[in-house]
């Protein structure tokens, strides 16, 4: 019996780093509730690749910066549910699409940007994440003066 439990307990510190990506160890909430769909953790970068490479990721980026992304995960989503996106600069609105309509597929990742065409001004930014008018995501990131 013992010999059994230290298999187990051994296999099961072998497996785990291995599946360190897996959702099951990542506390992503589809596996809690198969019938909601929701959005990951935001990540803020300087890029993301085509196949969903963060490059640069920081929540403190230089003045200079012309483009900040917000690369997230989601799960569960159906085309045509109402979701939507809330960018604050210093706690005043700066983009709002809240109400948007989810194209997408039912699961993977994407990434949005702001800048581009115009300056990132120094200061926090905030995103909110909507799902049916409820906010379910939540995360900053500032600029910096040099």
């Amino acid at each position: 019996m013992r010999k059994i439990k230290i298999i187990f307990w051994v296999s099961i510190l072998v497996l785990m780093p291995l599946c360190s990506s897996c959702n099951l160890f990542n506390g992503d909430p589809s596996l809690a509730d198969g019938e909601s769909g929701g959005f990951g953790a935001i990540i803020f970068c300087e890029n993301v690749t085509e196949d969903g490479v963060v490059i640069g990721a920081s929540n403190n980026f230089p003045e200079d910066i012309n483009v900040v992304w917000a690369y997230f995960n989601y799960w569960g989503l159906e085309k045509g549910e109402p979701w939507g996106r809330l960018w604050t600069h210093d706690g005043q609105e700066f983009i709002n699409a809240q109400n948007e309509i989810w194209e997408d597929s039912k699961e993977g990742w994407v990434a949005y940007s702001i800048g581009g065409d115009y300056d990132l001004e120094p200061g926090k930014y905030e995103l909110t994440l909507l799902l049916n008018n409820d906010a379910i995501q939540r995360a900053s990131f500032q600029i910096i003066n040099k």
